[in-house]
Formats: structure tokens, sequence, C-alpha cells
């Protein structure tokens, strides 16, 4: 009887191990390494994180830092990696969109090893608003001559797919997996009092083109009118920012850069969570990985619906407030829904998100359709 070939799935992912991503750890380390052997490559973080054996996992924290010319050191890392596998495995290559880690793939793939499964994530369009001009360049010509010999694509939304689709080739449908930044597996938590005031959080981005100051302008425009409230903002936190909130005398609180793993043990205490997005063109194919983190840890999301991911979310949950449109007026009309309501709504509402996060929004409740998209006959 002929012996099962042996499966290594092996994923150049374009992050540090020590930022704890949700696809990293929820799909690579928990769910695909459970099922076959896998060896994740991380760039060497600046504070060396624990690492090793985890669940099946390989986890190798040595590629250089995508940084000035680290980023050209990185393909000649992935390469040199690649060539010390053993050809006669069945190799699912991945690659999280790095433009030169595909390139290094794509290469190994058409000399050395043509039966090599490769797997491409695009989570964001950087061959168009990552960078500078340079970078933007070389990342679509890139794209464009090696995209023919990738074997699947996967992306955080539809919108993502589409784009994917349209600009490089490929028509089969089962080519394509859009999964979106889903919540990770957790243990259950237990369900903080509910408590006046109401306490919202925003965390990520404090860039001005992320929008904050016309969200802090709704929340101001409720601050001068009397009502309570609480918010705490977590990234960075520019002059600008740190004077804006000083004129709200406490209400909101800076809270700086926090290590994930830690700010996800302060998540319960807040009753609502800011997910609202510009609606630009960079901006419309993201999937927010804070947006299953809330609903996971019974905080209740408030979205905008130009953002076809979030829309989803909304219209699939009716605990999620929604806002029509990222204008300072919408804002603060569903800024002045949530500070009023009561707290058995309240109560409610935070129940079903984090019953939703669970039953759909969570990549344990995927993981049938992950492992037979990543592995297919593994499966």
């Amino acid at each position: 009887m002929k012996s099962k070939t042996h499966t290594r799935f092996v994923a150049f992912v374009d992050k540090d191990y020590g930022a704890h991503h949700p696809f990293v750890d929820s799909v690579l380390l928990e769910i695909l390494g459970g099922k076959v052997s896998v060896d994740c490559y991380f760039s060497r973080p600046v504070t060396p994180v624990s690492g090793g054996l985890r669940t099946g996992v390989k986890v190798y924290q040595s590629m250089p830092r995508r940084r000035g010319l680290g980023r050209i050191l990185i393909f000649f890392h992935v390469l040199r990696r690649l060539m010390s596998y053993n050809r006669s495995s069945r190799i699912i290559l991945f690659v999280r969109n790095d433009p030169l880690m595909l390139l290094a793939c794509i290469i190994y793939k058409s000399l050395l090893k043509s039966d090599a499964e490769l797997i491409f994530q695009s989570s964001f369009p950087h061959e168009s608003h990552s960078g500078n001009i340079f970078l933007r360049g070389a990342s679509k010509i890139i794209f464009r001559a090696v995209f023919p010999v990738v074997d699947k694509f996967v992306a955080v939304s539809e919108i993502g797919l589409s784009r994917l689709r349209g600009i490089y080739f490929k028509n089969n449908k089962d080519d394509y997996y859009a999964v979106p930044l889903l919540s990770e597996i957790t243990a259950p938590l237990s369900l903080q009092n509910i408590s006046r005031p109401r306490k919202f959080v925003y965390i990520g981005d404090t860039s001005p083109s992320r929008g904050l100051n016309l969200i802090l302008e709704a929340f101001r425009s409720l601050f001068l009118s009397g009502a309570e409230f609480s918010l705490h903002i977590y990234g960075d936190a520019p002059a600008s920012l740190r004077d804006l909130a000083q004129e709200f005398n406490g209400t909101i609180l800076l809270r700086g850069k926090v290590p994930r793993l830690e700010l996800q043990s302060d998540l319960s205490y807040y009753d609502f969570g800011l997910c609202l997005i510009p609606p630009v063109d960079k901006y419309l194919e993201s999937s927010p990985t804070k947006l299953g983190e809330y609903m996971s840890h019974y905080v209740v999301p408030i979205v905008n619906l130009e953002i076809s991911s979030l829309k989803e979310v909304g219209e699939s949950e009716e605990a999620v407030l929604v806002c029509s449109s990222f204008s300072v007026s919408d804002i603060k009309e569903t800024l002045w829904s949530a500070i009023n309501m009561h707290d058995d709504q309240l109560l409610a509402a935070k129940n079903s998100v984090y019953h939703f996060s669970q039953a759909s929004y969570s990549y344990h409740a995927r993981s049938e359709r992950i492992v037979r998209f990543f592995l297919g006959d593994e499966s």
C-alpha cells in the first residue's frame, strides 16, 4: 500500500511574530497547524518573543525587517529557506502581501518544484496605496508578472477579490476566497456589569487619513450639550490629538500604544467599540481586526455602511449600531443613541454581538471551509 505523502505548509508572513495577528494565530497556528506540519516565518522582532514549536507549528523569527534594504534581503532569505526543504514532500506555500516574498516563491515553484501549491493573501491594495511611488510601481510590476503562476488567492473582503480578479486574470471561483479578519478562538468571557456613563473605545490608526477628527467633532458636540460618556483611544497620540483631548476635561483618555494581548484583557471593560472607516479608495476593501475582537469581548461595535465588510455585519447582526454615513451628523446621532441606550437594551446587545461572533464571525466557525480551501485533499 502506497504511503501518504507528507504535507508541509510553509508560510511567509509580513509581520513580526510578536504582533499576534488573529489570522496568523487562529488560521495558521491553530486550524492548519492541527492538520499538517506548518512552518511560519516572521520578521525579526524588535523585542525577542518566545516562539518554537506550537501545536505542530514551527515559528521562525528570522526574516529581515521590512524596512529599507531589509525589503530586498527578504527575497534572498525566503529563497534560501525554500531550498532547504525536501522536495519529495507535498509543499503548500503561503505568502501574505509582500511582493518580494511572493517573487521568491514563484522562482522556487518555477525552477525547483513545479508541483508546489502557492497561495497569496492580499489584505490591502499595496500596488496602488502602499509606501512611496517606487514601492507601488515595483509591487505592480511583480504582481502582474507572477500572478498567473499563483494557484489560489485570499482577500479579506469581496471587494478585495474583485480587485484581484479585475486587475489580474483567473476566473475560476474555486481559486479565490474572501475571509474577513475575524475574532480569535478565545475562552468564554464573563460579561461586565452595566454602568453609566457609557464607555467607548477607539483602537488603531490616529493619522488624519482615518478621519478621527470627524469622530471627535461628533463627540465634542455631545460633550458641549452635556452628554456624559468616556472615550479611551489606543494608538499614537500626536500633539494635535493631545491638545484636543484636553478640551474634554478628562472625558477622553489617550492610552497610547498597548501590546495587543494586554489590550484584549481590557476590552470587556467597554460598552461600545468605534469601527468607523472613511469611505476612501484605499480603505474600501478593509476588514478591521477590531470588529471581531470587539464582539468577542461583549463590546457593541459602531460601524458605517460605506465599507462593505462593515455593512455586511451591520445587516447580519441587528445589535450592531450603524451610521448611514461617515459624517459628523450621522456619527453624532448614532453616538447619542448609544449614550442613551437603556441598561437592559445594552445588556441584550452585548450578549447578542458576543453570540454572533462565536457562531458566525470567528475563524473556528468557518474552520471546515478554511481547511478545505488551504489544504485541499489533505482536509
